[in-house]
Formats: C-alpha cells, structure tokens, sequence
C-alpha cells in the first residue's frame, strides 16, 4: 500500500515498494520541435549579437554599420552572408523554417541580437516575418533586416521581388539534404556572396 504523499506504489516482489513510473510525456512531437527551433532562434539571436559586437569596434570609427540607406544601397551583404551561414550551419533550424514557413513560429533574429524593447515579438509563418524584414523604414538596424529577409528567402526558395506574393525561385537554399550535399550547395552560395 503506499504512503500518501510518497513517490513509491506498492511492493514488489521482494517487499520493497516499486517506484512510481514517470508521467507520459504531454508534450506533442510538433510542440517539441517548436521548442527546439524556438532554442535555435535563441542562439541565433546570441549569436547575431556576437557578431554585432565584434564588428562594432571596427565600424565605430567610421559609424557607418548602422546607418539607415534610405538610397537603397547596400552595405547588407555582410550581414546576409551571416545568416545565410547560420541557417547553412544549423540544419534543425532551416528544416523548422522548410517545414513550418506557413503555421510555424518565428523571431526576428535582428530584434533579438539588438535587445529591442519588442525583440520577444514572434511571427505566425516565415511571410509575416520577411514583411518585417523588409518594410522597416526608421531604425538605424535597416541593412540587417532586409538581409535577413533575404536570407530568409533563400532558405525558402522565395523570390524576393516578387513579394507579397510567394513565389518560388529555383530551390530552397539547403533544402534538408545530406550534409554532403548541404556542402556543395553552401561552397556554391559562398561564390555567389562574393
């Protein structure tokens, strides 16, 4: 018989209680790898503001890393080059991001690697997030949205000027293959950025 408020049931053959069997897991298959992509989006940001850091001591000089463009130059290419890395990097993230662009959801990893007083706001599906991306207009971090919007769309074979409409554009960057083959894709894409 067991103990009210014990953690044990009762005996086993031997006359010793029987430890209690652990609960079943509550917790759904896709609540789990929502949970894991949410983790990943978290080092991603730690890592953007990492890479933030050790770039601002170099462009402090001339202040130029985060002023705004409004001339629709560039200046984004280092910082799509980042995350086109980390999504080449982090095979769970960039198959969460395949497989969930529509219902999944999303932080703005720019937001979160700045500390933004909203940088907790998350997307309901990959397209409300490259919007985000794309359309801010007053903020001194403009270079490094539109390129994580644009790699955003290269992870999901999105053609970029042809927003707000999806379209497909070739395909998806690293779309969950083989490492071997992830490797040739992400040696091709460095040729590319270059």
């Amino acid at each position: 018989m067991a103990v009210p408020g014990s953690t044990r049931t009762g005996p086993n053959r031997l006359g010793q209680p029987k430890p209690d069997s652990p609960p079943p897991s509550t917790v759904s298959p896709q609540e789990k790898e929502k949970r894991a992509a949410l983790q990943a989006q978290h080092k991603a940001c730690q890592a953007f503001k990492e890479f933030l850091s050790s770039h601002d001591d170099a462009d402090d000089a001339d202040g130029d890393l985060y002023e705004d463009d409004d001339g629709g130059g560039g200046g984004w290419e280092e910082f799509e080059v980042f995350f086109v890395r980390v999504f080449m990097e982090n095979h769970e993230m960039r198959g969460y991001y395949q497989r969930n662009f529509e219902n999944g959801e999303f932080c703005c990893l720019v937001c979160g690697g700045i500390g933004k007083k909203k940088s907790g706001k998350r997307f309901k599906g990959c397209f409300g997030l490259v919007q985000h991306s794309m359309s801010i207009l007053r903020t001194v971090e403009k270079r490094a949205h539109r390129a994580f919007g644009l790699a955003v769309c290269k992870v999901l074979g999105w053609d970029v000027d042809r927003l707000p409409t999806i379209v497909m554009k070739g395909s998806p960057l690293g779309l969950e293959m083989n490492p071997p083959q992830a490797e040739v894709i992400n040696n091709n894409v460095t040729k590319i950025l270059r």
